[in-house]
């Protein structure tokens, strides 16, 4: 099957694991998440299940799991709206693991590799809080 066609067990399975991070089942949605991408290693919402399993784990403070979850979301498709998110988010990823400096470092790559996206902004703000240099 190509990685471009989406199934519908895909779809719904993906959905119920983003509706379970949104109203706060962060343990069931890190789960499903979890299960959908070994289910589903190379597909179509692959990217976006990566980098809303590191929402999950950043969100039960499982940093160094999230950072792994953000550079797989970035290295699925680096030319993405997805990738920019988990670009980002790997650099908070490393702050809340003490890494500041690697923290700043990504952040300032959120800005050169996304100039022209949204994520520049917020970028921006957090090199700001961090202190980055």
């Amino acid at each position: 099957m190509s990685p471009d066609i989406l199934t519908t067990s895909e779809q719904s399975e993906f959905d119920l694991a983003n509706t379970m991070l949104i109203s706060g089942d962060t343990l069931s949605a890190v789960q499903m998440f979890e299960d959908f991408v070994k289910a589903f290693p190379i597909g179509p919402l692959t990217q976006k299940a990566h980098l809303f399993l590191g929402h999950g784990y950043m969100n039960i403070s499982k940093f160094h799991l999230a950072a792994r979850s953000y550079l797989e979301a970035y290295s699925v498709d680096e030319a993405n709206e997805v990738a920019s998110s988990a670009l980002y988010n790997l650099a908070l990823a490393f702050h809340h693991m003490g890494n500041t400096k690697e923290g700043c470092l990504t952040l300032n790559e959120v800005q050169f590799r996304y100039s022209n996206s949204d994520i520049v902004a917020d970028a921006k703000q957090a090199a700001a809080e961090l202190s980055c240099i």
